[in-house]
């Protein structure tokens, strides 16, 4: 996830949660949120399958 102005306004010390299929990061520790270009479909299939090679055993990639 790319966001130019969470780089700017985030510090060292906080805590993030990022919702990957929204594409949002939120600053738990100041309650900011962030808009950003959410992850494709298919990555987002990698992911819960828990990696690529899970996610090819699953026979969600071919």
């Amino acid at each position: 996830m790319e966001c130019p102005e969470a780089v700017d306004e985030i510090n060292e010390g906080d805590v993030l949660s990022c919702d990957l299929t929204a594409g949002v990061i939120t600053n738990t520790t100041t309650g900011k949120q962030y808009k950003t270009a959410p992850f494709p479909a298919f990555i987002n299939s990698i992911i819960e399958a828990g990696g690529l090679i899970e996610a090819i055993k699953q026979g969600k990639i071919k």
